[in-house]
């Protein structure tokens, strides 16, 4: 390996031994050893080794030259650089990124003449009898090629690929992966990925002349929809308007802002998309969940803009709406100061008035009312905004908590702001205080960071900080809206549709003519010649029982040896021999215990099928960590659960984080690593230089050095000497600018005279202009100054940004190996999206989704990671929905029908609606084991025709001190109006039926036999449930789902309970379709179902096996 870039001596009949020895090195060799082989083939000498092979004179050589340089250079040469734990570092990222840019070459010359020469000898040994080996050389050549498209964009545009193409898959002609290679699926699959590819390049330019073609109007009568961008009719609607949604920045613009044009929303109806295919699929799912999140966002800030126009109008801090969140609005906002910090990034101090409610407090009690309020807590989403329209999106800074009166949630304790500001001048409280939200009675500070360092962003900052004379400003906050829950999923969905690797695209997103009814293949892994899942895990005779998908299988045999019911045996059977299997599970019904089992045979299974991780992904925590707890109690090993918001101490050990503290860095690990600390110490020393001399722009020295690098004469004439030879000693420097700028009064400067303009004045005399040219060319000369701090900042930081994620690059490469050495991989729908680099390099084939049925489409995609051969939903499309903010967007409003975002995956395969969605096959579990059969009656005549139940339910006992397990209750007592603001305007409550509810549970509880779990109490309003939990929380211990505490969080409702008597854990709920949020397995006794609001009764009783009133 030649070591500089200097010209190397050619290897010649030793480079097939160079190719073959780094093949063996990453082949068989430590992570360690894999990362330092392909570091160095990556570095200037290892490119030249690969020119020397790319060179060869290939026409000068016989077939069996050939041949030879194939097998023996090229192929190992392919295979080192496309072996999946190389291809999934993260690592190794730009090491890959430039071994296949280099291979690509100038206009993709280096590469086409490569495959050229390979495509025809990989034929001609297809050809041969050595047909064995051609699977594996076209498993890893594919492989190559299709990376090497992958990572230059101008390959979808050069035609001589399509040849190449047309010769590689000429060599997979009558090969079917079920004869017992897996390559030769691989190789399908690589293939299938770059002929999509490369159809996309080919039909883009049709598409978009085809677009401005269309003139003549269709015949059938349809909505017409204006299409994103610039296929839009009347043009862009602001400039954050594209019809490529990799292109769109996630939080809104000024102008989209500030547009008062309706967004695109594509309907659900493909035929009316812009796209087709997957890339329509993923462009519809990000624009609706963009406008379901940020959206609301984007309208609740425009109101703020309107309102700061309006001065005058008064408003409360505090607002609602009927369909944005709420919002807290700080007025009088003034940035103050700017600071830099070396791990959290840039950081601002803004100033603002305090809430009227604290206006008439002490210290203390300011103090309080702010550590209490929930206000402005670490990561809250917060926006910058001022009357012309200008925002910047902000999030509230790590809390410091001091109760000696220091520094509280995002407090500056005063350093780095100039003493004589002119937000803060001498004799000021602020100059002697720290500064913070409580120690003044009008005014608060805080810290935040920016959201994005885009160079708007950081040039808005700037101007802000410099200028004292900007518009009004106010900061708007949107409690319970974070960050974390929305953009890691609009991320991930535009990183797919960059990759358009997209599993099941068959499936989930047909081409237009096709059977509505469909055979659901086997998983890949399940076409191995002689493959068959071993079922002897589930059966508890100790028997012997195998299932080969496609054969035929004794379900009576299942059905004897284990505890499976029969629905659930052919549920569990389905499910393994589907590559895309659907279970619906009514209430009660053991969705978890299929489930479970289905992973039990898993995992059983996992080293012949060469698995990997197995991921279980589910929308909430509490859910997640059910599932975890029950495998580790039937005593599954080797689980991960990633996230770090679980509440299960049993599953403490096995979080991710803890495991990787566990695990040594490789040395590579380690040099870069500290190459990167190195680099982030480097620029957050220019960065704090440079924001020091922001601060100080308009000062002497400023000026001084700025003259006598660009306008010498200038500076000789304030700084230099005479003209007559004669120096000119000053004794304060610091004063020479400011006499300048006021000089004494002569009979000259009463004479009026139109000052001139800048460009005349820098060529000018200093001593010959006025002084409102002084002025002018003054502050000239400052804004050049901070143009070039600007600019230079905008530089440091970016390098810095790149560091920074380079080196969580780093730092995931550990997490990477722990992953990979995991047999079952535990994470939420966001925690998924959060992590989806890191996931997307693993190597896992199966993925299993609960609760699929309350998922939302866009988070059960970003899920189908591009390696998965075998997903499983399991849920219920007939209980909740997934839960949108926007009802505009809500299947069950009629304006919102043709959107319908809240409709799952899950749901739109079970249940289709419309020609263009398939009729997926799924499994029903039939038997449930929850409910008495008077109250599953209810369910049984309105959504579960064939659910029946299971013996024991019918012998369930009376609950004590009532009559009858179920009635209705009809009463005449009004509502009670909104006291508070702070309740959302669309949420109801009725006292009656509080102190009704409070007296049932308390009937119950003196009965002297039921405990823990054993009532609940489910009201569909936010208004009454908090109602009800103050009202009981003075007796009884009162638990809240996790849906449900988010929601009174982002409502600006209390969650925390105080004064509880720790006698009874009393869960309330808010849903209008009953969900089970107890631990699995468990028994409500009792639930009170509440409806304020007269709604008729919908009763999905999963709540209950006893009692419903």
């Amino acid at each position: 390996m030649p070591e500089s870039a200097l010209p190397a001596r050619p290897l010649g009949q030793k480079l097939p031994h160079f190719f073959r020895l780094a093949w063996k090195l990453v082949a068989e060799g430590q992570p360690g050893t894999r990362q330092q082989v392909i570091t160095k083939v990556a570095s200037e000498g290892g490119l030249q080794r690969i020119k020397e092979l790319t060179d060869t004179k290939f026409e000068n050589l016989s077939d069996r030259q050939r041949k030879a340089v194939l097998e023996e250079a090229l192929i190992p040469f392919f295979q080192a650089i496309s072996h999946e734990d190389v291809l999934s570092s993260l690592l190794l990222e730009t090491a890959v990124d430039t071994i296949y840019n280099f291979l690509f070459g100038p206009s993709g010359r280096r590469a086409i003449r490569l495959f050229e020469y390979a495509a025809p000898i990989l034929y001609a040994i297809k050809t041969s009898s050595e047909s064995n080996v051609i699977f594996a050389y076209l498993e890893a050549s594919l492989a190559v090629l299709q990376k090497t498209v992958d990572h230059n964009g101008t390959a979808l545009i050069l035609a001589e690929f399509h040849p190449l193409l047309q010769t590689m898959s000429e060599c997979l002609e009558g090969e079917v992966p079920s004869v017992g290679n897996l390559s030769i699926h691989r190789s399908r699959q690589s293939l299938s990925r770059i002929q999509s590819r490369l159809d996309l390049g080919s039909a883009m330019s049709s598409a978009q002349m085809a677009s401005k073609n269309i003139t003549d109007p269709l015949v059938t009568f349809e909505i017409s929809q204006d299409m994103p961008g610039s296929l839009s009719v009347e043009g862009r609607r602001h400039d954050n308007d594209h019809t490529d949604i990799t292109e769109i920045k996630i939080m809104p613009t000024r102008q989209e802002i500030q547009s008062r044009r309706l967004e695109y929303l594509p309907f659900r109806d493909p035929g009316a998309w812009h796209l087709p295919g997957i890339k329509g699929l993923l462009d519809r799912q990000f624009r609706l969940l963009r406008e379901d999140t940020v959206g609301q966002l984007r309208d609740a800030v425009g109101l703020e803009v309107e309102r700061l126009r309006n001065a005058g109008r008064s408003q409360d801090a505090t607002k609602s709406s009927k369909q944005g969140p709420r919002t807290i609005a700080y007025k009088d906002s003034d940035l103050i100061d700017i600071e830099f910090d070396k791990w959290k990034g840039l950081q601002v101090s803004l100033e603002f008035d305090q809430p009227p409610a604290v206006l008439k407090m002490s210290p203390t009690q300011r103090r309080d009312w702010w550590e209490n309020s929930k206000q402005l807590q670490v990561d809250s989403l917060l926006c910058l905004v001022d009357s012309e329209g200008e925002t910047i999106f902000l999030s509230a800074a790590q809390q410091i908590n001091a109760r000696d009166g220091g520094l509280t949630t995002g407090l500056n304790g005063g350093h780095g702001i100039p003493a004589g500001d002119k937000v803060v001048p001498k004799g000021h409280p602020y100059q002697i205080e720290p500064r913070n939200l409580f120690n003044h009675p009008q005014r608060a500070v805080a810290i935040f960071q920016l959201v994005d360092t885009y160079r708007h962003d950081i040039n808005h900052i700037v101007n802000t900080f410099r200028r004292r004379d900007h518009s009004p400003q106010s900061l708007v906050e949107f409690p319970g809206v974070l960050l974390p829950s929305f953009r890691p999923t609009l991320q991930a969905l535009q990183q797919m549709s960059r990759d358009t690797e997209l599993p099941f695209a068959e499936f989930l997103a047909p081409p237009p003519l096709h059977e509505r009814d469909l055979y659901v293949p086997p998983p890949p892994y399940a076409l191995r010649e002689g493959f068959r899942f071993d079922l002897s895990c589930l059966l508890t005779d100790g028997g012997y029982l195998t299932l080969s998908p496609g054969k035929r299988f004794d379900h009576q045999a299942l059905l004897r040896g284990s505890t499976l019911d029969k629905a659930q045996a052919a549920a569990l059977v389905d499910a393994l021999c589907r590559s895309l299997a659907l279970i619906q599970g009514p209430p009660g019904t053991g969705k978890s215990y299929t489930g479970i089992a289905l992973i039990k045979v898993l995992l059983k299974n996992r080293d012949k099928a060469r698995l990997g991780p197995i991921i279980c992904v589910c929308y909430t925590n509490h859910a997640l960590d059910q599932l975890l707890e029950h495998l580790v109690h039937d005593g599954v090993k080797h689980i991960i659960r990633i996230g770090s918001r679980s509440k299960s101490q049993l599953l403490e050990p096995l979080n991710l984080r803890q495991i990787s503290q566990q695990q040594s860095k490789t040395q590579p690990e380690k040099h870069k690593e500290w190459e990167l600390r190195s680099e982030i110490h480097s620029n957050s020393s220019e960065i704090e230089g440079l924001l020091s001399d922001l601060k100080r722009a308009d000062s002497w020295e400023s000026v001084k050095t700025y003259l006598e690098a660009n306008q010498p004469h200038h500076h000789d004439e304030l700084f230099g000497d005479e003209e007559d030879g004669f120096q000119t000693v000053r004794h304060n420097l610091s004063k020479v600018i400011s006499k300048w700028l006021h000089p004494k009064p002569s009979v000259n400067d009463r004479q009026e005279r139109r000052a001139r303009q800048v460009r005349t004045l820098v060529l000018a005399s200093l001593q010959d202009m006025s002084q409102e040219e002084r002025q002018k060319l003054h502050q000239h000369w400052v804004t050049e100054i901070t143009d070039s701090i600007r600019e230079n900042l905008c530089r440091a930081i970016k390098s810095y940004t790149e560091s920074k994620d380079t080196l969580s690059q780093c730092r995931q490469e550990l997490n990477l190996r722990c992953l990979q050495q995991a047999h079952v991989i535990g994470v939420t729908t966001t925690g998924l999206a959060k992590n989806l680099d890191i996931l997307r390099r693993l190597r896992s084939k199966v993925m299993l989704c609960e609760e699929a049925g309350e998922v939302l489409e866009a988070h059960t995609i970003t899920a189908l990671l591009p390696q998965i051969e075998h997903s499983i939903l399991i849920g219920d499309h007939q209980q909740l929905r997934p839960q949108t903010q926007n009802y505009e967007l809500q299947h069950e409003n009629p304006n919102g029908e043709k959107h319908s975002l809240d409709v799952s995956l899950f749901e739109r395969l079970v249940q289709p609606k419309g020609d263009w969605s398939l009729q997926i096959p799924f499994s029903v579990l039939e038997i449930q084991r929850r409910m008495h059969p008077s109250i599953a009656q209810l369910v049984r005549d309105t959504l579960y025709a064939n659910l029946q139940d299971n013996p024991p339910v019918a012998e369930y006992p009376n609950v004590l001190g009532f009559a009858k397990r179920l009635f209705w209750l009809d009463h005449q007592e009004p509502e009670a109006g909104t006291a508070s603001s702070r309740v959302i305007s669309t949420s109801h409550s009725n006292d009656f039926e509080v102190d009704m509810t409070a007296a049932l549970v308390s009937h119950l509880i003196r009965q002297g036999k039921y405990k823990n779990d054993d009532i609940a109490v489910i009201t569909p309003y936010l208004g009454q449930l908090q109602k009800m939990r103050r009202r009981m929380g003075r007796s009884y211990e009162v638990v809240i789902g996790d849906r449900d505490a988010e929601d009174l969080e982002r409502e600006g409702l209390e969650t925390d309970d105080r004064d509880r008597i720790q006698k009874l854990r009393l869960k309330c709920q808010s849903q209008t379709i009953f969900s089970d949020s107890r631990p699995r397995g468990a028994a409500t006794r009792s639930a009170v179902c509440d409806f304020p609001a007269g709604t008729p009764a919908l009763i999905s009783a999963t709540q209950s096996p006893c009692t419903m009133l």
